[in-house]
């Protein structure tokens, strides 16, 4: 069949398909494999909606949504959305999020993506609801959902900036050690404990305002991941301390929305206050428009705070620690937290 959008999908049982609300004959749909392939769809937007089942107590695969010790859990990446809903599971293909999510009052953590909306309880049978809004663009392999009954402890922690940061922390019922363990984050980060931030905790960090910027999507509009080189521009960090001012470092990257944005007050203010630790650059330390593969300004590959302790960076040294891996260069970055722990920085 000659078809028009298809969706993947896999392991689902489908039940019904409308274009804008009216519903769609079975003539002009195939769902074979993890396929599924619309024959005709409107030129212009059009509200496409779809009622599936998927089987979370049968998944064993821990991709999608699956049933873990009482919990359900997603995992979607790298290929994961496909399990949970029909959809353009690919890293180049962004989407805000509203979900609503409905469970047994056995189940009453509700977590989700985003901002929290509205929560309470469904009239009738004794079902708790939850509301999430995510406003920010991002391909499916970053989308999270739990559910389950869990234990909690929430804080807030101020950053050097003298911002606060909501937190919160939660684990299986009868394993509750929440309160030691947001106790002893602050502690770690009030101490100057190094913290580094990789790719997605890149991100994190950033949204989190533990480190100043935005990371969007690469300018290619494509993901990447590929090996790049990148120029170590300071040494004063707890994750530099052993590398040498200027080496040329090779490693690998995987990301969609990588490229570093920030006003150019706060870009001056990186460049004076030494806080840009790594760029983008060719294989002999020279940084161009081409080695700035995904469009970061100033081409910056990662950055720390004003006290050196907290780094954030895309590319991944953990992937290129072993002679197995085809390099250790990222083994430089890692070892050098121990030293910073031995004499501080």
């Amino acid at each position: 069949m000659q078809w028009q959008m298809g969706l993947h999908g896999e392991g689902l049982q489908l039940v019904s398909i409308t274009i804008d609300g009216a519903p769609l004959a079975d003539s002009g749909y195939t769902y074979a494999g993890d396929l599924l392939a619309l024959a005709a769809v409107p030129t212009g937007p059009f509200k496409l909606g779809i009622e599936q089942v998927c089987n979370p107590q049968a998944n064993t695969a821990l991709s999608g949504l699956y049933l873990s010790t009482g919990a359900y859990c997603t995992q979607m990446e790298a290929e994961g959305f496909r399990r949970f809903a029909f959809f353009h599971d690919r890293p180049d293909v962004m989407a805000t999020y509203d979900v609503r999510i409905e469970a047994p009052r056995s189940l009453p953590v509700l977590l989700c993506n985003g901002n929290p909306g509205k929560r309470g309880d469904i009239a009738g049978p004794e079902r708790p609801f939850a509301e999430w809004h995510d406003p920010h663009p991002k391909p499916s392999y970053l989308f999270a959902l739990v559910a389950g009954d869990l234990a909690s402890v929430h804080d807030v922690f101020t950053t050097m900036s003298g911002r606060p940061v909501s937190l919160g922390i939660y684990v299986e019922q009868g394993k509750d050690r929440c309160a030691w363990a947001m106790e002893s984050l602050k502690t770690f980060a009030d101490a100057g404990g190094p913290v580094l931030g990789l790719c997605n905790g890149f991100q994190v960090l950033t949204e989190a305002h533990l480190l100043p910027g935005a990371l969007l999507r690469n300018d290619s509009l494509q993901f990447h991941c590929r090996w790049v080189n990148i120029r170590v521009e300071t040494t004063r960090t707890a994750w530099t301390h052993d590398v040498t001012h200027g080496e040329v470092l090779n490693l690998p990257v995987a990301h969609g929305e990588g490229a570093y944005f920030a006003d150019e007050e706060t870009l001056d203010k990186l460049e004076a206050n030494d806080q840009i630790v790594f760029r983008y650059c060719e294989p002999d330390g020279t940084v161009t428009p081409d080695a700035n593969f995904n469009g970061s300004l100033r081409s910056i590959a990662g950055v720390c705070n004003e006290r050196g302790n907290v780094v954030g960076m895309m590319p991944h040294p953990e992937r290129a620690s072993d002679p197995m891996l085809g390099t250790t260069d990222g083994l430089k970055i890692l070892t050098s937290a121990l030293e910073y722990l031995n004499v501080g920085v």
